[in-house]
């Protein structure tokens, strides 16, 4: 298996198989938003896991850069259906922490709640997920949180976490400024929704659970972090 980043992908014609083999498998429509054409992955990173003999993809994880903010947002992490369980995840992860994630560079990911997402034969368990991302070092915010609509016609997707990533070696922080994350959150939610996205109440409420110190926990320590959500309109 090599792992390839998105120009060796490319010449590779690997790019545009990603949707269908991978992505669309692997997560509910809501958090993907449109469907990708040909190799046009809305992503500013990308890398591959590819089986050389075979030519098969076997998986990818993508991650968008918020300049503003100075966030790294990794998006998905996926291993295509039959190919589960052969540390493929494992091998993607390490490359992520080892590529992406130095200097000053906020780099966070988003999952699903488990407390609130039922295991599916589809898109995975939601604990399983926690766990493997437990082994790499990263901790959940204690805030609660929602994903912006990643396009006209889907909805937000509530009951989500979001968690902070460390590179390889370095020792797990404790806490995460506010003022940093409310910068990407209100970055994250004008590049999806538009500007008046900040108006909202949902979106006002959210930003107002992100005080000046977010402690950062374990994902075995779950329960510290709260699971609430915006009051809904009507």
């Amino acid at each position: 298996m090599r792992i390839l980043d998105r120009a060796e992908s490319s010449e590779l014609g690997l790019v545009e198989r990603l949707y269908p083999e991978v992505i669309a498998p692997s997560f509910p429509s809501e958090q993907v938003g449109r469907p990708w054409e040909g190799a046009d992955i809305p992503a500013d990173l990308l890398l591959v896991a590819w089986e050389e003999g075979s030519g098969e993809v076997l998986g990818c994880v993508t991650a968008e850069i918020l300049p503003r903010s100075d966030t790294l947002l990794v998006g998905y992490l996926a291993t295509r259906p039959g190919a589960r369980g052969r540390g493929i995840g494992s091998a993607l992860m390490r490359e992520v922490q080892d590529r992406w994630l130095t200097g000053e560079t906020l780099a966070l990911t988003e999952l699903d709640d488990p407390r609130h997402h039922e295991p599916d034969p589809r898109h995975g368990d939601p604990w399983a997920r926690l766990r493997f991302y437990e082994r790499f070092g990263v901790r959940v915010l204690a805030a609660p949180y929602f994903q912006p609509s990643l396009g006209e016609g889907y909805g937000r997707s509530y009951h989500l976490l979001l968690c902070r990533l460390s590179a390889r070696g370095e020792s797990a922080p404790s806490a995460a400024a506010g003022a940093r994350v409310r910068l990407f959150l209100r970055e994250y939610f004008t590049v999806c929704e538009g500007e008046q996205s900040l108006e909202d109440p949902e979106v006002r409420w959210l930003l107002d659970q992100y005080g000046e110190e977010l402690e950062l926990v374990s994902p075995s320590g779950l329960a510290l972090v709260p699971d609430a959500e915006p009051p809904r309109s009507g």
